[in-house]
């Protein structure tokens, strides 16, 4: 029975007598061929050329099939309305200003209001940003405010009950001394809480294999030694909570350092950031975040 079925099989195979699916053929061109006398013929196309869409404003159906179709009346105000509008967008730009945004913030100055215009903030020799305020111009240090909306960011997280990890690509190997080491064990859970998932791989060397959203791969290394050093700097100058002497460590490491150029929009991003912390006149490290200049104050400069 066996050889009898692959015989069938094979003759079914060999004389195309079931339809077969073949992947590689294209399926267009599987038609029949033509017959032997055949000629083909170019296609044509059935034009009226007496046909005008704006001879008569009544659309009607035409005997090949198609409409007679008339724009409405008066498109030309339409059009020259239009342009008329567009040129005076153009020629009046200050109209359009973007909408003003309030901050509340603690300063002495009771700044309520910073104005987000195209050209109202300028970053100042890489390490100041100047920006408009209701009743002057406020100056503030990007790495000391940097670092107020960090410390806040990480203070949060330990608050929080989830923890957010960033896998990493490529697990990292990392070596340190025996005191390195004991102190990572000691701040590990600390580090898990805040988005570091290290691992323990033999005697004083250890895997990440995850880290906080906002670090990058290539800073893993860099961010932990700064962190063990701040915090055992730290140790020694304050005497701090361990989870307030993580965050601190952690911010002054991963900050925006004087020197980094920012975009418009990375400027604007800090300023809403650090006006929405719960301090933000002052860095964690006691530094001032911003100073404020009204009118007054610049009109005697220049008396």
């Amino acid at each position: 029975y066996g050889f009898l079925n692959a015989c069938v099989r094979k003759t079914i195979g060999i004389n195309s007598l079931t339809p077969t699916i073949d992947f590689n053929q294209e399926q267009f061109f599987s038609a029949d061929p033509m017959p032997k006398d055949y000629i083909p013929k170019a296609p044509t196309l059935n034009l009226n050329s007496n046909y005008n869409p704006f001879s008569n404003p009544n659309p009607t159906k035409q005997s090949n099939g198609t409409s007679d179709l008339t724009p409405s009346s008066g498109f030309e105000t339409f059009y020259e309305h239009n342009s008329l509008t567009n040129e005076l967008s153009l020629t009046d730009e200050s109209i359009n200003t973007p909408a003003v945004t309030s901050f509340q913030s603690s300063l002495d100055m009771e700044i309520t209001e910073i104005e987000s215009t195209q050209n109202s903030v300028f970053q100042f020799n890489r390490k100041y940003i100047v920006t408009k305020i209701k009743s002057g111009i406020i100056l503030i240090d990007q790495q000391a405010a940097h670092e107020r909306i960090l410390f806040e960011r990480y203070l949060n997280r330990f608050q929080s009950n989830t923890v957010a990890i960033q896998q990493t690509l490529f697990p990292q190997t990392i070596n340190y001394s025996s005191s390195e080491s004991e102190l990572i064990f000691e701040l590990k859970n600390e580090l898990f809480r805040l988005g570091f998932d290290i691992e323990e791989f033999g005697k004083d060397t250890f895997i990440v294999n995850g880290t906080p959203s906002d670090i990058e791969d290539g800073e893993v290394k860099a961010v932990i030694d700064g962190i063990l050093e701040n915090y055992k700097n730290n140790l020694i100058t304050q005497r701090l909570d361990k989870e307030i002497n993580i965050a601190l460590s952690l911010s002054r490491c991963t900050s925006i350092k004087s020197g980094d150029f920012l975009s418009t929009v990375e400027m604007k991003n800090m300023i809403d950031e650090l006006f929405a912390c719960e301090v933000s006149d002052v860095s964690p490290s006691g530094m001032k975040t911003t100073v404020a200049i009204n009118e007054e104050q610049l009109k005697r400069l220049f008396n």
